[in-house]
């Protein structure tokens, strides 16, 4: 498993004034969570559940989730 998110965490907190900081810590815990979900270092039931809390996370991210946009046919 690649262990640069968990660096890029621990940065982040020796530098509280980077800029950004806030969501520089949010996309290196997503990238962590992505890449234990692709990993085979978990168990598989805990994995399932790793995977399923990173797809959650994407849609409720999406930005035009609940809008009713048209479609174009």
């Amino acid at each position: 498993m690649e262990l640069r998110s968990i660096a890029d965490l621990e940065k982040l907190i020796a530098n509280p004034g980077r800029k950004y900081r806030e969501q520089y810590a949010h996309t290196y815990a997503i990238d962590a969570l992505r890449t234990l979900a692709a990993s085979d270092v978990l168990p598989e039931d805990i994995r399932v559940l790793v995977q399923r809390v990173y797809d959650l996370h994407e849609k409720a991210s999406d930005p035009f989730l609940g809008m009713d946009l048209p479609t174009t046919e």
